[in-house]
């Protein structure tokens, strides 16, 4: 069985593996749904989910030879490709899009962007999961409703004591 998902990032900058590893724990949280552990010492990348993120840090992510690889094996296998933007250190995706390889930066401007805030990993996850093509994604469904419904009952039980 493979992963639901696979994220991508450069793996020669310390805080995008940093990143990578915080949005993976945060996302281990979701039952139902898989995601591949990121391993920043990678000499490639076997893209073999059906679902590609690229955590973006900053404007040299796709400078970085394994991520170029990984994009083009994520186009040549039709992939479900997800932008990450880590909004602490990329506020804008243009400069990235200027250190994307020619020949994909076409692709690359017309993909589905989540912007990943730090202090907001569980809104940012669900947004992340509203992108991505799942197999079984009524399960996935179910799950979240069960969270929100789990996160207005805590707001009543705890937001009426004063």
């Amino acid at each position: 069985m493979s992963d639901d998902l696979i994220i991508v990032h450069d793996t020669e900058c310390l805080e995008a593996a940093h990143n990578v590893k915080t949005i993976y724990r945060s996302m281990l949280t979701i039952l139902g749904f898989t995601v591949q552990e990121p391993k920043s010492d990678n000499n490639s990348y076997a893209i073999k989910a059906q679902n590609v993120a690229f955590l973006i840090c900053g404007p040299e992510t796709f400078k970085n030879k394994l991520v170029c690889d990984a994009l083009e094996q994520a186009i040549t296998g039709k992939k479900n490709i997800v932008l990450l933007q880590w909004i602490a250190t990329c506020p804008t995706l243009t400069e990235v899009f200027d250190g994307a390889p020619e020949a994909h930066r076409e692709t690359l401007t017309g993909k589905k962007n989540v912007v990943y805030v730090p202090d907001l990993l569980d809104q940012c996850n669900d947004l992340l999961l509203t992108c991505l093509k799942l197999s079984d994604q009524e399960k996935v469904d179910q799950i979240r409703e069960a969270k929100s419904r789990q996160v207005m009952d805590d707001i009543l039980r705890f937001g009426a004591k004063v």
